[in-house]
């Protein structure tokens, strides 16, 4: 978030062979994985595995299962954005890491 000074520390992965990505973030916390589809009946699976609350429990990690449809097939989530409409404008230091700006 620009401007927030907010931290979200998050590790990634994307497998184009398996058609498949997965996001843990905060310390893996909470991961979501994306099953895209391998075939043409197949429309793939999201799954969430985060921490819920409610009246009755605190923090519980709960699996979240959505198995997708024609109308909206699942597709792997990329960690890292398409740059390729982004403007070099220089170099700079980032916690001790050369970095591009």
């Amino acid at each position: 978030m620009p401007f927030a000074e907010i931290e979200e520390p998050f590790r990634a992965w994307y497998d184009i062979v398996q058609s498949a990505s997965r996001i843990d973030y905060n310390g893996d916390m909470e991961t979501t994985i994306q099953l895209a589809p391998t075939s043409s009946k197949d429309y793939g699976t999201g799954i969430k595995i985060s921490p819920m609350t409610d009246e009755v429990q605190t923090n519980v990690c709960t699996c979240f299962w959505l198995n997708r449809t024609k109308d909206a097939p699942v597709e792997m989530q990329r960690a890292i954005p398409d740059t390729s409409d982004f403007t070099f404008i220089g170099a700079a230091t980032w916690k001790t890491h050369s970095v591009d700006k």
